[in-house]
């Protein structure tokens, strides 16, 4: 399939997961709307979006570059396979291996888990979530228990940083006017 032209008559359908498809009666042809009249389900603004904000499914067209925007992931969700970017504060006792399923606790948010890799006593080599956890702040401190990454180790935390918080805008279609 070809590269198709999209402009502001170009008729859109969206349906969200629970929408059955499957014809009902007489009439088997989607409504849509034009990208004219987006504003009704998408905001319209002059530059890409922000990190630190969005909620996950929002749409953005911008008409600085002509493209739609949506939101993959809320801003605040710890998603799987990030690899937290703080410092973590001291640890010792602990034995150096891979740790999976670590629960993090504090901060705003729940549910985060992490996989952390010690390299030894008291060095953390990498903190990288594996069970995704929402309603994180940037400043919000997770607490690793002690006995967590060897049965003497400290307890220690990690700060998160922005990075670790942002929200994951992706570009979904080019748009010509």
């Amino acid at each position: 399939m070809g590269q198709e032209v999209i402009n502001l008559n170009t008729v859109f359908s969206g349906f969200d997961s629970g929408t059955d498809l499957q014809p009902k009666n007489a009439r088997t042809n989607n409504q849509g709307v034009k990208i004219n009249d987006i504003a009704g389900f998408a905001k319209i603004q002059a530059s890409a979006p922000a990190t630190t904000t969005g909620l996950k499914g929002d749409m953005l067209y911008v008409l600085a570059d002509h493209k739609i925007y949506v939101c993959e992931n809320s801003f605040g969700t710890l998603e799987v396979g990030t690899v937290l970017a703080g410092t973590p504060s001291s640890v010792s006792s602990a034995t150096a291996g891979t740790y999976t399923g670590v629960a993090l606790t504090g901060g705003a948010g729940t549910g985060a888990k992490a996989t952390i890799v010690m390299a030894n006593a008291t060095t953390v080599t990498s903190i990288t979530i594996n069970v995704e956890g929402k309603g994180y702040k940037t400043g919000d401190t997770l607490v690793i228990a002690a006995q967590t990454v060897g049965a003497s180790s400290t307890s220690f935390t990690i700060p998160l940083v922005a990075a670790d918080t942002a929200s994951i805008w992706y570009k979904t279609a080019a748009l010509s006017v």
